[in-house]
């Protein structure tokens, strides 16, 4: 039964991604965006999918408040998200912010921010840096 169960609540994770709408946006020029269809974030809070399509492999990623004056931790730890790879963070369940940024570094400690991603709306960020300029499209 709990196999079963299991089961049933990946392929509905999975109709929940295939049928959210996406948007472009350029690092540090994040507008707010509302969507009224379904993504991840209807089964909680602010959790999303982190896809790295940079080209490079991120070696540190910070998510904070938007209001937040610092960085915090560097949520990969020891681990790293190569090119192609994507990692879901997770939230406790009594987080209340709904703005949040972004910050990837890469081995050399250069770093691209994005800013004000409202994750409440948001169930996946794709990543992306070619010819100069950093984009993300979220869903």
């Amino acid at each position: 039964m709990k196999k079963n169960f299991i089961n049933y609540a990946l392929i509905l994770v999975f109709a929940a991604i295939m049928s959210v709408s996406t948007m472009t946006v350029k690092a540090g020029n994040l507008a707010s965006y509302v969507s009224m269809e379904p993504t991840l974030t209807n089964f909680g809070e602010q959790d999303f999918i982190l896809v790295n399509k940079t080209g490079v492999e991120i070696y540190a990623l910070y998510v904070t408040p938007h209001k937040s004056k610092t960085w915090g931790e560097d949520v990969l730890g020891i681990d790293t998200l190569y090119h192609n790879e994507y990692t879901t963070i997770t939230f406790a369940p009594k987080t209340r912010s709904t703005y949040w940024d972004l910050r990837i570094e890469d081995d050399e400690g250069n770093y691209i921010e994005w800013y004000k991603f409202n994750l409440k709306q948001i169930s996946k960020i794709q990543l992306f840096y070619e010819n100069g300029e950093a984009t993300a499209i979220y869903e």
